[in-house]
């Protein structure tokens, strides 16, 4: 499986989630000039922005290293509209 695909299917995995516990989808893959977040959903009050990050069983780095203070703050200025 290429690494294009691999990630479409974690995208899929956790929207899929996400919906089965109660939360609306507004957006998949949205791009702006900050960049790109690969889930926008809602439940009640709470936005979340989701950034999925799949790997192969043994990947190089913790989920929680990938996502680096740069794409932080590209999420922190995503703005869906």
């Amino acid at each position: 499986m290429n690494i294009g695909a691999l990630g479409k299917k974690g995208e899929d995995m956790v929207t899929g989630f996400l919906m089965k516990n109660g939360h609306t989808i507004l957006k998949r893959n949205y791009l702006c000039r900050f960049g790109e977040i690969d889930i926008i959903a809602k439940k009640g009050d709470i936005l979340l922005f989701v950034e999925v990050k799949t790997r192969k069983i043994g990947g190089m780095l913790p989920p929680a290293e990938a996502v680096d203070a740069h794409k932080q703050d590209n999420i922190k200025n995503i703005s869906p509209k």
